[in-house]
């Protein structure tokens, strides 16, 4: 009985001490402990105080959410001022997001060298379209080789026979195109090369070599109007031929040149439309020939209505580096031969060929081989060759 009142006593002196205490803390005021405190009693190094000081005009905004517009122009303003290129190697909001989240091995960083990917998806028709950036420069460099054969009717004596013409031709084409904008687009061209003719009756054969420069081409590409998900691309061209070259006569099938011997103005519209994975193009031009002099006549080459339909597929899905395999139909029909302006009847013709190509785009550059079959008579039997873009 003792020791239930002793432990009863001491419960109750234990009461009044915490009742005392509580009462002796409520007559301070409230204080928030100090970082210095705060950070011994935490066991982590203290951080130096910041003040939270707004501007009057912050003070009457109102807070919104932060966009990722917001969070983009803030990391560039950031890298920027740190001079750090990783967070201002970004061109859109959705390119920040991703690499936002996967900063390794995200697609939507740039390349290391700081370039925009460029899509050379349509490389392979890089001479009819504008493809050059602004300011920028791209040059050709190739070898091609051409075989011409033709068979035609000749009358010797009483006899009825064959004249076989052959022509072999090498030629090293160079080019340049430039861009002057996004839409426009200045090219230019000539060749070197050989030039090698042999005719035969049956009986004879006569030869016959010329080497030099061929006839210089420069123009214009224009974008008239960009692709959209139902209507083509529509390029118009407009290109001018200065008769540089040495000249053949055309009347003489021995004759061997490398130009036409005349000046020649021409204009085409292209249509491209692209049905990923494929690009389709088409169009449709005419060339005018001006009239010039051979041995003291005036003859007159006929003029060209020249058409083409072809398609390009690319066979891989990388975006600097990318193959495509592309095939044309290309043609023109001439108009009447004329001499001394007086038309020869049936000299109208039809030049139709195929042409087979694979291009190669990669950061160095392009690299296309390719094939060209003719279809018609007039048509170069064969030719083959490579160009190099840089």
């Amino acid at each position: 009985m003792c020791c239930r009142w002793l432990g009863t006593l001491t419960a109750f002196v234990f009461l009044g001490v915490i009742v005392r205490v509580s009462h002796a803390q409520t007559d301070q005021p409230f204080r928030t402990p100090s970082p210095q405190i705060a950070a011994s009693t935490s066991g982590y190094a203290a951080a130096p105080e910041t003040p939270n000081i707004r501007s009057e005009a912050s003070l009457e905004e109102p807070a919104y959410e932060s966009k990722p517009t917001d969070r983009l122009d803030a990391a560039k303003k950031s890298s920027k001022e740190s001079e750090d290129p990783e967070l201002s190697d970004y061109r859109t909001e959705e390119e920040y997001e991703a690499a936002r989240k996967d900063d390794k091995n995200s697609v939507a960083r740039k390349l290391e060298y700081g370039e925009r990917p460029v899509d050379n998806t349509r490389a392979f028709l890089r001479s009819q379209t504008p493809f050059v950036q602004p300011g920028k420069w791209q040059f050709d460099f190739g070898a091609t080789y051409s075989v011409f054969e033709s068979k035609l009717p000749f009358i010797s004596g009483l006899n009825l026979t064959e004249i076989q013409a052959k022509r072999r031709r090498i030629d090293a084409p160079v080019g340049f195109r430039y861009g002057v904008t996004e839409r426009l687009q200045w090219f230019g061209s000539t060749a070197v090369g050989w030039q090698g003719t042999e005719v035969s009756d049956g009986f004879t054969e006569q030869t016959r070599n010329t080497t030099g420069v061929g006839d210089v081409l420069t123009g214009f590409n224009y974008l008239l109007r960009k692709e959209s998900k139902d209507c083509p691309a529509i390029i118009g061209s407009c290109d001018v031929i200065l008769p540089t070259g040495n000249t053949s006569d055309p009347r003489r099938l021995l004759d061997s040149g490398l130009g036409n011997g005349a000046y020649s103005l021409s204009s085409r519209l292209l249509m491209v439309k692209s049905l990923d994975p494929v690009v389709a193009f088409w169009g449709a031009g005419y060339r005018f020939n001006f009239e010039d002099t051979f041995n003291g006549e005036k003859i007159d080459i006929g003029d060209q209505i020249q058409y083409t339909l072809g398609i390009g597929f690319g066979v891989n899905d990388k975006v600097n580096d990318k193959v495509t395999l592309s095939s044309a139909l290309i043609g023109s029909y001439i108009t009447d031969f004329k001499v001394n302006r007086v038309t020869v009847p049936g000299s109208s013709a039809d030049i139709i060929s195929l042409r087979l190509a694979s291009t190669f785009s990669n950061c160095r550059g392009i690299t296309e081989p390719f094939v060209n079959f003719g279809l018609t008579d007039l048509s170069p039997a064969a030719s083959f060759g490579i160009v190099w873009t840089r």
